[in-house]
């Protein structure tokens, strides 16, 4: 729509950051394929209470790895420049992928809630959130475009994504009573919202000491205290298998 109601310039623009924002999306697909067949079997079984374990756990992960593809985008995207000097404009419209990206999230952090409908008798209701995700985007686009242009694109594409995903998980809660928000959600956007907003007060004159410097304030603002903490099951299995034997060496 943005092509049709801005024009074609906006709208390559738009799809170059959306493209970047999609970025975010690399564990998701893993992730899915992974636990889709456990959760087949549970839904299958009644066994809600497993279905509930691999929902948080896939969230959890899904949730810290998209906000540290994010944050590792936002930290060097001004790096684009050096490889192409037509990026420039594009990256003055970055805000579209803060944007896109926080739909993303909501995305990640609601993980496999398509797999437990569609596994379940009440699997048409997937259909019914299809159609809301496209009425919803529809209709942002619409109010959102003539206004902010490229951002109204953006805020449009985060809006519709987090309503679909906030439908689906209602509607997990109401049916099967499981929540997919528990302390561990909160804490892992709580370190990202806090090392993103860093990133964006640190401003330092020399470009390559910047881009160190914001690239180690990622590793120890939320890499670091993610694993610490423990937060993500996932990543403690990793940290135990990978990290704690190399450790022990020393």
């Amino acid at each position: 729509m943005l092509g049709v109601i801005a024009g074609f310039k906006e709208n390559g623009i738009f799809a170059i950051n959306s493209y970047m924002a999609t970025l975010i999306l690399i564990p998701y697909i893993s992730i899915v394929a992974l636990y889709a067949p456990v959760i087949s079997k549970a839904m299958a079984n009644g066994d809600y209470e497993k279905v509930l374990e691999k929902y948080r756990k896939s969230s959890d992960f899904l949730l810290a790895f998209g906000i540290l593809i994010f944050l590792l985008i936002w930290a060097n995207i001004d790096l684009l420049p050096l490889i192409s000097k037509n990026i420039t404009e594009v990256i003055t419209y970055k805000y579209v992928i803060f944007f896109i990206a926080l739909g993303y999230f909501v995305n990640m952090t609601c993980s496999v809630n398509d797999h437990i409908i569609a596994y379940s008798k009440s699997y048409q209701f997937n259909i019914w959130a299809g159609i809301i995700l496209i009425g919803s985007d529809v209709l942002f686009n619409y109010l959102l475009i003539p206004i902010y242009g490229v951002y109204g694109a953006g805020i449009a594409a985060g809006l519709s994504l987090t309503i679909f995903n906030v439908v689906k998980s209602w509607f997990i809660f109401k049916k099967w009573k499981m929540n997919v928000l528990h302390a561990n959600t909160l804490w892992i956007f709580a370190l990202g919202a806090v090392t993103f907003l860093a990133l964006n007060f640190m401003n330092i004159a020399h470009f390559w000491s910047m881009l160190l410097l914001k690239n180690l304030l990622i590793l120890l603002l939320f890499l670091v205290p993610l694993i610490y903490f423990g937060r993500s099951e996932i990543l403690e299995e990793l940290k135990g298998k990978y990290l704690k034997p190399y450790l022990s060496k020393f």
